[in-house]
């Protein structure tokens, strides 16, 4: 009688190696409990955890109806077609609390041009539970309200200014601006303004058309050194159209030298204009500068290019002038012009009465 023996069988294949497996606390599911996140199968995660929370679902667009921009927060109005890439993006910066979340993919749902309403759908995905992640979709609805921006508000306002003047002087006095306004209303120039202003170091002028003031700069550049740059602001467009508004400013500078005031010429610019003698005293302003060397009684004119090229301030201006008397008089040279030497004896006027002191 003999014996069968069995043959020797691995434990492995008795055993098979499987993973620990728990029950899903809600459905009962067989999940793996060696990453399960919280006894939740991938399918109860789903419909009980809400990565959406707190984010809005509700917002409010501002659109300006005369340029149809889109205010974009805190102050930007931007220009975006319906629909549009720029219009999306505008939209997603508006909607709070989705900086917590990646954006997958957003996209416009159509809604009736009349309804002043935009909807969308966005999709986010964000981490549940340790290394799962969920993507959820969600609807946003934004209200569209009018709001009219700046620059429209410009356009629309009563008696805007379309042009300005800006007429400026860096000097102590108002000397001359006390002469300007002379010839202003001597000559009726400032017929077209609609306000004047004063401000430090001059007087703005404003007027309602851009040639107007061009006009007034035309008129200070007859009877003044002047210099004038000009610049311009865009105030609105009609998309529409294309047609744009815009307002003009002209700044005009005087040269800062006055009647009476004592220069101190550079070398250079002396011998330019005549090689007069650098010590001259500015005897009258008009288009240009009218200097006098009272030594040699040679004059030149000072245009107001040259003067621009290297500019300077008065040696002495009108504050330092003391006032003088004249006792006598007695010619000594020939007569140049409207200039002639003499040797005069003067008496300061403060010292009239005190003592008999005498120059």
């Amino acid at each position: 009688m003999s014996m069968d023996v069995d043959s020797t069988v691995p434990l492995s294949s008795i055993r098979p190696n499987t993973a620990a497996t728990i029950l899903c606390y809600n459905c009962g599911a067989p999940i793996d409990g060696t990453n399960a996140a919280g006894a939740l199968c991938s399918d109860c995660l789903k419909l009980t955890v809400d990565i959406t929370e707190g984010i809005d679902r509700e917002g409010t667009l501002f659109t300006c109806r005369d340029c149809d921009r889109w205010h974009s927060p805190p102050s930007q109005w931007v220009v975006a077609a319906p629909e549009s890439r720029e219009l999306l993006a505008l939209c997603l910066r508006k909607i709070k609390g989705l900086n917590k979340s990646r954006i997958i993919d957003a996209a416009f749902i159509w809604t009736e041009p009349h309804s002043r309403r935009i909807k969308m759908k966005v999709t986010v995905q964000q981490e549940a539970f340790q290394g799962t992640i969920l993507q959820q979709t969600f609807e946003v609805e934004f209200v569209q309200q009018n709001r009219q921006c700046p620059d429209c508000q410009k356009s629309f306002t009563h008696n805007t200014w379309r042009a300005v003047v800006q007429v400026r002087q860096k000097v102590p006095h108002k000397r001359t601006f006390l002469y300007l306004e002379q010839l202003i209303l001597k000559q009726g120039a400032h017929k077209d303004t609609i306000n004047i202003k004063e401000v430090p170091n001059g007087i703005d002028f404003f007027f309602a058309e851009r040639n107007h003031g061009e006009a007034f700069v035309d008129f200070l550049a007859r009877v003044a050194p002047v210099k004038t740059k000009k610049s311009q602001e865009l105030i609105s467009m009609d998309v529409h159209t294309s047609k744009k508004s815009y307002k003009f400013s002209f700044a005009c500078e005087l040269v800062p030298i006055c009647k009476d005031d004592l220069l101190a010429l550079p070398m250079s610019l002396a011998k330019s204009i005549g090689n007069i003698s650098p010590l001259t005293i500015c005897y009258r302003v008009g288009t240009t500068v009218n200097l006098l060397d009272p030594n040699t009684m040679q004059t030149a004119d000072l245009s107001v290019p040259i003067y621009w090229r290297a500019p300077f301030s008065p040696l002495a201006d009108v504050k330092s002038l003391v006032e003088f008397i004249v006792m006598d008089i007695d010619p000594i040279g020939p007569r140049q012009g409207h200039w002639l030497f003499a040797d005069a004896t003067v008496a300061r006027a403060s010292d009239l009465g005190s003592n008999d002191t005498t120059y």
